[in-house]
């Protein structure tokens, strides 16, 4: 029996098809990995010394970690955990409780987190204010309508998709490098200072102005389904990929867009000479294999040097949808 060997301070079983797991009295334990089985109750309330606990996807819906104010990395994703209680755990650095089915999650004196990792549970508050210590937060898929960040200064990964959001102040959070605030009602959105970012998904809110001339490491930038009029990417030269499509966009000089190889700018107000003109400009840029989808607003034919480079590009690999 497991619950004999009372000296025991580290515990790796993960992996296994272990169903039942009495650790109760391992109280010198300090590490507890467990996971990957089967395991559908675990009794770690008097495991005081415990610092490291990862019990993930395993079959858990009660876990009392309470009393283990000495935690600090915890990992308890993808198990059926509706309540989780780690008010206390004040020593915690690690959080990783996503896919599970919290609604409530009080993390407000938390201040040595670094990594919360919360998606895909059911909570509608999030008190992170104070945690500015904070440099990896994911809680996407919840149902958060107000999540305060501008404080966290040290974040340099936020993902909070699918959400209800509707004002998000990112302004000061020059750490930052993935920005993933898609599916929100974000309706103004300040990352013309966060010159550190290269990923940048904005999709599917109600973004009018999106000022990104000055994020010249970006190398992903999706800012579809909104209500963009003006998007100037002159500057971008690292910029990969370009997805833009339904938006009210006009104009898109790609002249120096020289490592441009996606771009989807369809359902927007471009002509058939705008299309054209980026045409012309992905051919000069030089760049084989890629893929461009538009579509022409208003009608009409490419021009002569646009088909042209139509033609060229099909040449060197490119895949051109809608034109």
């Amino acid at each position: 029996m497991l619950s004999k060997f009372v000296s025991l301070t580290y515990l790796h079983c993960h992996t296994n098809s272990i169903s039942t797991l009495d650790v109760s009295n391992l109280t010198s334990l300090t590490s507890l990995i467990c996971f990957s089985n089967t395991i559908s109750t675990l009794n770690i309330s008097n495991l005081t010394s415990l610092n490291h606990l990862a019990c993930a996807t395993n079959s858990i819906n009660i876990l009392d970690v309470s009393n283990l104010t000495s935690l600090n990395y915890l990992s308890c994703v993808a198990n059926s955990i509706s309540i989780l209680d780690v008010s206390s755990l004040t020593s915690l650095t690690y959080l990783h409780c996503h896919t599970n089915s919290i609604s409530t999650l009080d993390v407000s004196n938390l201040t040595s987190l670094t990594s919360l990792i919360c998606f895909s549970n059911t909570i509608s508050t999030l008190n992170i204010s104070n945690l500015t210590s904070l440099n990896h937060l994911a809680c996407a898929t919840n149902s958060i309508n107000i999540l305060d960040v501008s404080n966290l200064t040290s974040l340099n990964y936020l993902s909070c998709v699918a959400n209800s959001i509707s004002i998000l102040d990112v302004s000061s959070l020059t750490s930052l490098t993935y920005l993933h605030c898609h599916t929100n009602s974000i309706s103004t959105l300040d990352v013309s200072n966060l010159t550190s970012l290269t990923s940048l998904i904005c999709f599917s809110n109600t973004i009018s102005t999106l000022n990104i001339s000055n994020l010249t490491s970006l190398t992903f930038l999706n800012c579809s389904r909104n209500s963009i009029s003006t998007l100037d990417v002159t500057n971008l030269t690292s910029l990969i990929t370009l997805i833009c499509f339904s938006n009210s966009v006009s104009t898109l000089d790609l002249s120096n867009s020289t490592s441009l190889t996606y771009l989807d700018c369809r359902l927007n107000q471009i002509t058939n000479t705008t299309n054209s003109q980026i045409l012309v400009d992905l051919d000069n840029n030089g760049n084989s294999n890629g893929y461009f989808q538009s579509s022409i607003f208003g009608g009409g034919s490419l021009t002569t040097a646009g088909a042209a480079a139509k033609a060229a590009l099909q040449s060197k690999g490119w895949n051109i949808v809608g034109l």
